[in-house]
Formats: structure tokens, sequence, C-alpha cells
């Protein structure tokens, strides 16, 4: 099964780095994140930052939210072709 844009590594990746060391054949690269992986960490953010202080919740149902979130924005933008 294929993934879909935002959700495969290393396609448009977030904060991707690449250094080179002493000549490029000794290099050191990381593709940073994926879209799927950034969008899911801001959509908890604003979850999390929405609940008083004293709050109790499952973290397990806020992670699983803010995934669904990030894959809704995905599957909008791709609809509409990114834009």
């Amino acid at each position: 099964m294929s993934k879909s844009p935002g959700q495969q590594r290393g396609f448009a990746s977030v904060y991707p780095w690449e250094e080179y060391v002493n000549s490029p054949e000794d290099h050191c690269s990381e593709t940073g994140m994926t879209l799927r992986e950034y969008y899911a960490g801001l959509a908890m953010q604003g979850l999390l930052a929405g609940l008083p202080p004293t709050a109790d919740y499952n973290a397990e149902v806020i992670v699983t939210q803010a995934v669904k979130h990030a894959d809704l924005l995905l599957e909008q933008l791709a609809e509409q072709g990114g834009q």
C-alpha cells in the first residue's frame, strides 16, 4: 500500500539538513520529519493547550486525535492540489 504525500519519510520533509564534515564523501544528513509528524505535533500542541492545567486527560486519546487531524489536513491539501 502506497503512502500518501506527507506520510512518506523524505517526502516534503520539515527541517532536513546535510553537513559536510571534511569532504563531500564524508558527510551526515537527516531527512527531517514528515509533514504528517510535523502536523500531528502541532495538532497535539493545540489540543493540549486547550485543556485546563488541572485536567485529567488520556494521552492515547490526545495522540490519536492529533494524528487524525494531521491526516485530515493532508487529505484536504492533496484534494486542493497542495494549495
